[in-house]
Parts: structure tokens; C-alpha cells; sequence
């Protein structure tokens, strides 16, 4: 068997992830392999483990595995595989807060052992039951004193300068994430804020100075020694103090307070809550999808009846920012603007796996989306429904129809006719792609609820 090389860690010079046998592994190279050894005996690997900061890993045994030749490499882990795979400019404001302080308090950590941080990536860490956790155990290293902290600039970039262009400007930092994968540069955000950075002094030793010295040619002379330890400690608590200050104003927004604002009658409200009940008793699925969440009603519904798995999908931030992390371990929010879904990007367009490669769903729900995707995003009602389908192999969609006073307002400016969207076409894509397709009247409206099922 081949080892599968993956794209994402071409920039690590310790080591590479492959995928064997369905597996994660990481190799060691043997530049690393003295920093990796001066760690695991200080069993520090251990304790990150067993306080869930850093994912689960060990010592490869897989004979197939270590009998691959290579050259530089001396040894390989083997990962603990996490169910779902996200990036920062998928998460809300409140991840990536959560995020941005779990790091600092993993450096914090790592400094009272003597032990640094190379880098300050966010997409070093994920979530798991929605808990940050740190995968990459090469970005430890053994501390140099006499370095100042190396991936400073790095976490302002790629935490720091986010939260704060969501804080400030009350605006979603994900589509401007997206286009940089290295976050908003101290440039960007200095630019953005004006006088206003001088009335911070975080954001003036973080971001100001820190691009005002990166773009200085030259090194400086060091007149006196100096502790750099000291200088991290500094720092890191001082990001972290500002960072827990900067909030995400909580205000209505179009979707934000749907399950009270909504065009149904109680008794279509109820009918609909009813149909989902049936087919999640029957199906008993693991993991589920909320497309267009909204505030997330359905998707606690479906965590009532034993869901373990629920993301919960919106391009609304004031949505998503209701979905409680605390206490929650099931429904996880995250960002997507369907009509303009992350894809594969990065060096290569292979660093990071476009949306559809990297989920799979037991279940689906898709309610009141179609046709936003269909007649305000003018996307083809095959290609809307094909994505949702690829998503998860059952589920449930809500078709409304042309006669809805939802449809008639989203065509009021439109010049297209929309010939392709009407029940017939709906049905007609879903039979030639499902095995199963089953029509539910809702009572009191002309909406339906469709249920398929797609053959393995």
C-alpha cells in the first residue's frame, strides 16, 4: 500500500501528514527528531493529552507503515481522526475567540515547561465537541530564550486582526478570511481602524509596532541582554485580556429571530416539527446537517432526539452567534455562504479540500433554502438540490411554491422567468437521482416537506 501524501503540510520541514489505510499519520524527520525526543521525555506530550489541549497521538506500529523508505524520516504518529474538519473563516466569532485564547493558553502552558510554539497558525487547531484542541504536535519546539516570540505577528494576522475587524465594524470577518488564508494583515487593519489604533494600547504594541519593526530593513544592535521569556509572558497576557473585551454586538437581523417572525401557521409550525420527528425516530441517524439553520431551532430539535452529531449551517453571523457553545457538545454553527461555497484553495488549489469533500451527513434538512439559492442567487435547481444530496444520502427538503408571498416578493425585481423552478422539475431531479422520494403536505400551507433517500 502507498502512502497518501497530504497537500496541507508541504510547509512543515519536520515532518508530513500521509493518509494508510484510512488512517492519519505524521512522519518525523530526522531534523525534528531531537526536539521531538527532549519533549516526549519530559512527558509532555502526555500531559497535553490527558488535559484534551493536544490531539491524541502515538508511536506508529503499522509494519506496512514503517517499511515505507525514506530517507529523512526517522519515525511516525499516528493521529486520533477527528469526525469533522473546519477552517477559521468557517467559524463564528465566538470559535474564533475561543480559539484565539485556547492558543494563548496553550503557550502559556508550553512556557512554564521551557517549551515554545514555532508558529502561530490557526489552522492548527480544530474543534472538537466543540472544544479547541491542538493538532500540531511539530510546532513544538524547545525554548530559546534569546528568541523573541516567533509567531506574533502570525496570531495577530490570523486571530487577532479578525476579531477585531468583527468587533469594531460589527461586519462578518469569513469572506475576507477566505480571500487571504493568512487572515487580515497588520496593514489591512491599521488602515481600517485610522487614529482609532493609537486609543488602544494593545492594538498598538500588537499590531502598530509590530508592523512598524517587520518593515524595517536591517537588525538592530542589542545594547543590554534581555529576557524574551518575560517579553511572551507579557504579551500572550496581554492579547489575552484584550481578546476576552472584544464582543460581537448581538443585534436582529433578517433571519436572526425566525422561529418568531416566520410566514407559517402554528399548525403548519407543528406539522413540519412533526414530519421531522417521524423520519428521525425512524433513520436514528449519527450525524446531521442544518442548511440554513436560522437561530438554530431544528437543529436542538434533532439533538433532543438523539442526534450526536448536528452542524448547523448559515451565512447569518447574528444567527450563528446564538447557537451556545458552552454546555453544547452537539450543535456546532458554522459559516457558509451556499452560493459562494468555500472550494478547494490554497498553494495548488489542493492545500485546503473544498466544502463537499470534507463532510458526509447521515441526514440532511433543508428547510425554507431552495429557493433563496434558486431565485435570489439564480443557481439551477438541479445544481442546488445535487449539492444537497451529495451532502447526506436522506434527508428532508422543503420546496415553496411559486404562489408563496416569500416567492412572489424575491421575484417582484427579477427579469428572469424561473422556468426550471415549480414542483414538477423538483420532484423530477429528485426521483432521477433517489431511490426514495416521498411528498408531505403541510397542513394550512401549500409548502411540502420531501423526503429522500439515495441509493449507496
Amino acid at each position: 500500500m502507498t502512502l497518501i501524501n497530504d497537500p496541507s503540510s508541504f510547509r512543515d520541514d519536520a515532518g508530513q501528514i500521509f493518509n494508510f489505510k484510512n488512517k492519519i499519520f505524521r512522519s518525523i524527520k530526522n531534523d525534528y527528531i531531537e526536539n521531538y525526543n527532549f519533549i516526549k521525555n519530559q512527558n509532555i506530550y502526555q500531559k497535553l493529552i490527558n488535559k484534551n489541549l493536544l490531539i491524541n497521538s502515538w508511536e506508529a506500529k503499522d509494519q506496512d507503515l514503517i517499511s515505507q523508505n525514506f530517507d529523512d524520516v526517522n519515525k511516525f504518529l499516528e493521529h486520533e481522526k477527528l469526525e469533522n474538519w473546519t477552517y477559521p473563516y468557517e467559524w463564528t466569532f465566538s470559535q474564533l475567540k475561543k480559539a484565539a485564547i485556547f492558543h494563548l493558553d496553550f503557550q502559556l502552558f508550553l512556557l512554564e515547561k521551557n517549551i515554545s510554539l514555532k508558529d502561530a497558525s490557526a489552522y492548527n487547531i480544530q474543534f472538537k465537541n466543540n472544544k479547541p484542541i491542538f493538532i500540531d504536535i511539530l510546532s513544538l519546539q524547545k525554548l530559546d530564550k534569546n528568541t523573541p516570540w516567533q509567531g506574533h505577528k502570525q496570531f495577530c494576522e490570523e486571530f487577532l486582526n479578525p476579531l477585531v475587524f468583527s468587533s469594531y465594524f460589527n461586519l462578518p470577518f469569513n469572506e475576507i478570511y477566505k480571500g487571504n488564508l493568512n487572515g487580515i494583515s497588520n496593514r489591512q487593519i491599521i488602515n481600517l481602524l485610522g487614529y482609532k489604533i493609537f486609543f488602544s494600547f494593545s492594538l498598538l504594541i500588537n499590531v502598530y509596532f509590530t508592523e512598524s519593526l517587520s518593515s524595517k530593513s536591517g537588525i538592530s544592535k542589542k545594547k543590554k541582554e534581555r529576557s524574551y521569556k518575560q517579553s511572551q509572558y507579557f504579551l500572550i497576557n496581554n492579547l489575552k485580556k484584550f481578546i476576552k473585551k472584544l464582543k460581537y454586538k448581538k443585534n436582529k437581523s433578517t433571519w436572526s429571530d425566525y422561529s418568531n417572525t416566520h410566514s407559517y401557521s402554528k399548525e403548519s409550525e407543528i406539522e413540519k416539527e412533526n414530519i421531522l420527528k417521524s423520519y428521525i425516530s425512524k433513520n436514528k441517524p449519527y450525524s446531521l446537517i442544518d442548511i440554513g439553520c436560522n437561530d438554530g431551532k431544528y437543529s436542538f430539535l434533532a439533538k433532543e432526539l438523539g442526534v450526536k452529531k448536528v452542524i448547523a449551517l448559515d451565512y447569518d453571523m447574528q444567527c450563528l452567534e446564538k447557537i451556545e457553545l458552552d454546555n453544547n457538545d452537539i450543535v456546532t454553527p458554522l459559516y457558509a455562504d451556499l452560493s459562494n461555497i468555500s472550494p478547494s484553495i490554497g498553494w495548488d488549489n489542493k492545500e485546503k479540500k473544498s466544502f463537499i469533500e470534507r463532510f458526509n451527513f447521515d441526514f440532511s434538512l433543508s428547510f425554507a433554502v431552495v429557493h433563496h439559492l434558486a431565485i435570489s442567487k439564480n443557481i439551477p435547481l438541479y445544481e442546488v438540490l445535487n449539492f444537497i444530496i451529495k451532502l447526506s444520502k436522506k434527508g428532508l427538503i422543503e420546496f415553496i411554491p411559486n404562489d408563496d408571498e416569500m416567492v412572489k416578493r424575491m421575484k417582484m425585481f427579477k427579469t428572469k422567468a424561473y422556468d426550471d423552478y415549480n414542483l414538477e422539475n423538483f420532484l423530477k431531479i429528485l426521483n432521477e437521482n433517489c431511490n426514495t422520494v416521498k411528498v408531505h403536505e403541510l397542513k394550512g400551507s401549500k409548502r411540502k416537506i420531501v423526503y429522500y433517500e439515495k441509493s449507496a
